[in-house]
């Protein structure tokens, strides 16, 4: 999450409601429907600047690889991904009429602080969040390729054995991510979150609460934070994944409890590793599901093959002890039922599946972490 980005709606540089073509007249007049509220919630409607990048044949596939192979004839920087995503004709829905994760609207987010605050983005940062909290080990990568000391290297599974895996010819866009840290960095501005010298407590709340969509729907996802209530306690959280590199960060705000977990291995199970950490350390206070005992018949409305997208379909299946979920790649878990329709994964009770049916008691899907799945 960046909720800095709130220090340039509290020094009246921009508002949330201000529209992209407020900033980039050169956009198509759609821009004048997206709001910076809309992009901070991810529900402009963009497409992913990589896909147009690919689409219009400027960028190579082969990323991530090693830094080691050639670079790519074209290296796109924040301000091609500002260009190309100004010629997207129309957009993918009208915006805020559906949540879609959007690398492409927080590089378009990144550039409006640049206008508002004439600035670089990499400046803004270093002036207004590094600089006062101390976090001398942090930087915004960019196209001026700052050198990054003690970097660590990226690795990604390849064929059985760890590679090095740390170019990508999109390394410079930032907005999304490009920001380099560390753990003691971010524990400075972990706490400087709950201070108020950071963004003001009311910008923070505001961070923390969910969008609403045009009809009036929550989305799980505030300013930069997706937000979840974890065995009875609220809390706010974000992963990041590019090239080798994982990091994921979770905050308890009521019970003041962070986890940071930053990892440059691409298998790194960092969700389920910090949920486990706050489980140990909130056991007390969190509430966990009670196992309930269903009928043989009851279990079997629900097996069958569900599609999370299209393409991508999971599996239900009945064994001997129970209902279990069967993932791609030959991944398993087991499903224990908390009522007739709540399930919980086993060994990770955080980790709901609720099956939803018709006015005929049909099952018809299931919903889990926001995702909706549609029996098939």
């Amino acid at each position: 999450g960046l909720p800095d980005r709130g220090r340039v709606v509290e020094r009246g540089k921009a508002e949330y409601g201000q529209t992209l073509a407020e900033f980039f007249p050169a956009f198509p007049a759609y821009a004048k429907r997206v709001t910076i509220r809309h992009l901070l919630h991810h529900v402009a409607g963009f497409p992913e600047y990589d896909d147009l990048f690919l689409a219009a044949g400027m960028m190579d596939a082969d990323f991530p690889r090693s830094a080691k192979t050639p670079r790519s004839r074209f290296e796109p920087t924040a301000k091609d991904a500002l260009d190309i995503l100004s010629r997207v004709p129309e957009l993918r829905f009208a915006p805020g009429d559906r949540y879609e994760y959007s690398n492409s609207g927080y590089v378009l987010l990144a550039q409006i602080v640049e206008r508002a605050a004439g600035q670089s983005f990499s400046r803004f940062l270093r002036e207004n969040l590094f600089l006062p909290l101390g976090m001398e080990r942090s930087l915004l990568y960019d196209e001026t390729r700052p050198a990054v000391r003690n970097r660590a290297t990226s690795y990604s599974w390849r064929d059985g054995a760890w590679a090095e895996t740390d170019y990508a010819p999109q390394n410079a866009i930032y907005g999304e991510d490009n920001i380099y840290s560390t753990l003691d960095d971010l524990i400075a501005w972990d706490r400087a979150l709950d201070t108020g010298n950071l963004v003001s407590s009311a910008t923070l709340r505001e961070a923390f609460t969910p969008g609403r969509l045009n009809d009036g729907s929550a989305v799980p996802y505030g300013y930069g934070w997706e937000i979840r209530d974890i065995l009875g306690l609220r809390a706010v959280l974000h992963g990041g994944a590019w090239l080798g590199y994982r990091t994921f960060i979770l905050r308890f705000p009521a019970q003041r409890f962070t986890v940071i977990i930053l990892a440059n291995l691409d298998r790194m199970p960092l969700e389920d590793l910090a949920v486990g950490i706050a489980k140990r350390g909130l056991e007390r206070e969190m509430r966990f599901p009670v196992p309930v005992s269903l009928s043989r018949e009851i279990l079997i409305r629900y097996i069958g093959k569900y599609e999370i997208k299209p393409g991508h379909l999971v599996e239900v299946a009945l064994e001997a002890d129970g209902l279990w979920l069967r993932l791609p790649e030959g991944k398993r878990r087991k499903l224990v039922a908390e009522s007739e329709t709540t399930f919980f994964v086993e060994g990770s009770e955080e980790k709901r599946v609720v099956f939803t049916t018709d006015a005929g008691n049909a099952v018809r899907g299931f919903t889990a972490a926001g995702i909706r799945a549609r029996k098939v």
